[in-house]
């Protein structure tokens, strides 16, 4: 006698906290209006993927600008690391900074807004993963081949189906282009050895996370991080002919 799981709801009669009423539930409302209007909810979450990826396109699009301003500075940031290469008194790090903080006002440069990716990519995640969560008809649909609600782990393991190695693989080499792009330029050295250790840890982090998440979430995942991919090619083209 339970309900159907398209309308059962994803929402309790009790205050669930400002996380879940301002970002969960309205996003699981999404992805099932969608869904219901496609009749996939497979689609549906793909659809609800890119739409919120368009909405937060100006901000996202700012982190990709930086990269390309961070490229056309870099002679001027390279001369400067040589210029204070083995100086680390107190007046030459001082002077140095300086120089740096006038060369970023030169070519517009922001070194706060090159982190806007991670602070919207990460709560984006979870927002998804729990609004997911929340909609069982998810749980029961199969899309491409992927049952929604089956993390890789356990239909590799424990069903035996080996497409779910697909689906792992492509959720590592979204996330590895998708941190390649977004890198940029580098100041130093040293910035450029910890940013390339940091992207490492998240591709590693994500390949283990890829076994133990639905495929619900590693389809968003996959689809998002293309989305990142193809924005950043298009503003590469983009700053590519304004300098031609």
């Amino acid at each position: 006698n339970l309900s159907v799981c398209k309308n059962m709801p994803i929402k309790s009669n009790t205050y669930q906290g400002l996380w879940a009423t301002i970002f969960v539930q309205p996003l699981a409302w999404l992805i099932i209006k969608i869904g219901n209007l496609v009749k996939s909810y497979g689609l549906g979450l793909i659809l609800c993927t890119i739409l919120i990826r368009l909405i937060a396109y100006p901000f996202t699009k700012k982190t990709a600008m930086q990269s390309e301003k961070l490229k056309k500075a870099q002679p001027k940031l390279t001369k400067l690391e040589k210029k204070y290469e083995n100086k680390t008194d107190q007046e030459s790090l001082m002077r140095k900074s300086q120089e740096m903080m006038m060369i970023y006002k030169e070519y517009d440069i922001k070194p706060m807004s090159g982190c806007l990716f991670s602070f919207i990519q990460i709560p984006l995640f979870f927002a998804f993963y729990e609004a997911i969560s929340r909609i069982p008809a998810i749980f029961e649909e199969t899309f491409i081949g992927f049952q929604l609600g089956t993390s890789p782990y356990v239909a590799l393991f424990k069903q035996g189906k080996l497409i779910y190695i697909l689906l792992i693989v492509l959720v590592i080499v979204a996330t590895y282009f998708s941190f390649k792009l977004n890198s940029g330029a580098t100041m130093s050295k040293e910035q450029e050895d910890q940013m390339k250790m940091m992207s490492n840890m998240m591709i590693v982090f994500m390949a283990i996370t890829a076994f133990t998440i639905s495929s619900g979430i590693a389809i968003y995942w996959i689809i998002s991080n293309l989305f990142t991919i193809i924005q950043n090619l298009i503003v590469r083209r983009g700053a590519k002919n304004a300098r031609n």
